[in-house]
């Protein structure tokens, strides 16, 4: 019973060593844009030593919500944009909470 364990304990623990390991940069969003079909889009200014190509990801998390849990999602802008973009839909609790963040009406009086 234990050794069932054994393999996704293990594949956990790389997980969280490889995660522990990559930078961590803290970035401002210049821009977010409330879209349609619970879609937002998030606009940040691409730090310097942040190069990718088409079809990666990152893993962001929302100081508003909890800075320690990241979730991954593909950048929507091209490698020579200033500003990397991301389009997040809100299918889920965080996406939800991440989304409503951003939301107009909830952004009046405050700084």
């Amino acid at each position: 019973f234990g050794n069932f364990f054994l393999g996704p304990g293990i594949v956990y623990a790389l997980d969280l060593l490889v995660s522990a390991s990559r930078r961590k940069v803290e970035v401002t969003v210049v821009r977010a844009d409330i879209l349609p079909s619970q879609v937002i889009g998030i606009y940040f200014k691409r730090p310097t030593t942040f190069d990718y190509r088409a079809g990666q990801w990152v893993r962001i998390a929302s100081l508003a919500q909890n800075p320690g849990e990241f979730h991954p999602f593909t950048i929507s802008s091209a490698p020579n944009e200033e500003c990397v973009s991301l389009h997040i839909r809100a299918v889920g609790p965080w996406t939800y909470n991440f989304r409503e963040n951003y939301n107009p009406a909830n952004l009046r009086g405050q700084p």
